[in-house]
């Protein structure tokens, strides 16, 4: 059994997150998986719980044209558990603006 699961996630640059968008297992959860961490409860040998939030990328002057990738990572420990990571890579092409859309107004 691993008792008092703390989840947290770290945001790259230019990934913010949604306030009001974590759920635990699809129920509202209060906010703080990118500030500090949340506590998802127990977990018994092979129980699995899921958790959900939103992200937006920051506007479109933050990024070159072409490919970037950005790294997520998550964290999670337990009481008498150390804490493990994962990374999840998000990939944004940006193939930059129309500049037939993109014109200052005609004077």
């Amino acid at each position: 059994m691993a008792n008092n699961v703390f989840v947290r996630d770290i945001l790259p640059d230019r990934l913010l997150y949604n306030s009001g968008t974590t759920k635990i297992d699809n129920v509202a959860t209060a906010d703080g998986i990118t500030s500090g961490g949340i506590n998802i409860g127990s977990l018994s040998p092979g129980q699995s719980k899921t958790v959900y939030f939103e992200g937006t990328l920051e506007r479109e002057v933050r990024f070159v044209r072409g490919t970037t990738t950005l790294t997520n990572t998550g964290y999670a420990r337990a009481d008498q558990i150390n804490e493990i990571q994962d990374l999840a890579n998000i990939v944004v092409t940006y193939t930059g603006c129309d500049p037939e859309k993109n014109r200052p107004p005609a004077r």
